[in-house]
């Protein structure tokens, strides 16, 4: 309901993107997200071309989000 809700009140900007750099430029943002105790992994190799038509803010919130949630969901 929030999603919708959300959804609702921002108007998206789509764009070809490319997901690599998207990825490298929140790299830090999602490492610390993640906390000092989880250790991220990063397979981003052979993405340069790898295109998607979506909204970038999106993208690095939803991203975000799961990085989050990810965290939030380890024990310990």
């Amino acid at each position: 309901a929030q999603l919708l809700a959300f959804s609702k009140t921002q108007k998206l900007q789509l764009r070809p993107c490319t997901v690599t750099p998207l990825l490298a430029d929140m790299r830090e943002l999602i490492e610390s997200a993640a906390g000092p105790n989880v250790a991220v992994t990063w397979a981003i190799e052979g993405l340069d071309e790898v295109h998607v038509l979506a909204d970038p803010t999106q993208i690095e919130l939803a991203l975000l989000n799961l990085a989050i949630n990810a965290r939030d969901a380890m024990d310990g």
